[in-house]
């Protein structure tokens, strides 16, 4: 098993880590601002089916669950826990589940502003399930990231 989490932890400095750290907390913010907008422009285009609501209810459950873990630095204890508990209800109507993804980003940026606002180290690390610790940065860029590659699948 620490053979894996080692390939997960190195694949986590390549992919997420190594791209987080060329960008300051403002430009996570903005690119967080902007690929919201766009994931909203994708959603109100397109259809209600199984399978666009199955992904849009995974990326609003995995950002919902990172917000949690970005509150660590600021003082809050810090909760092991999964993804699908922060689940919307998949029979939500799709308007629903697009205002669902709409409140989700703009808590995260808060959040993300909240974070530059006090100073928080972006390097501050906090765990990840599988992925081993992310930095603040990490997990910004993570979030932005999932929602992005996996809103693609949303037509």
């Amino acid at each position: 098993m620490a053979f894996i989490d080692g390939l997960y932890r190195f694949a986590a400095s390549l992919l997420i880590e190594r791209p987080a750290r060329k960008r300051t907390l403002a430009e996570l913010i903005a690119e967080l601002e902007l690929s919201g907008q766009t994931a909203e422009e994708r959603i109100a285009a397109a259809s209600d089916n199984p399978d666009n609501r199955r992904t849009l209810c995974h990326i609003i459950s995995i950002e919902r669950w990172g917000q949690p873990r970005l509150i660590v630095p600021l003082g809050e204890p810090f909760v092991m826990d999964e993804s699908d508990q922060y689940c919307p209800d998949e029979d939500s109507e799709w308007d629903e589940l697009a205002d669902t993804f709409r409140t989700t980003r703009r808590e995260t940026v808060t959040l993300a502003r909240q974070l530059q606002d006090e100073g928080i180290d972006p390097g501050a690390k906090v765990p990840h399930n599988q992925w081993g610790p992310f930095s603040v940065a990490g997990w910004l860029y993570y979030l932005n990231y999932h929602s992005n590659d996996h809103g693609k699948k949303i037509t």
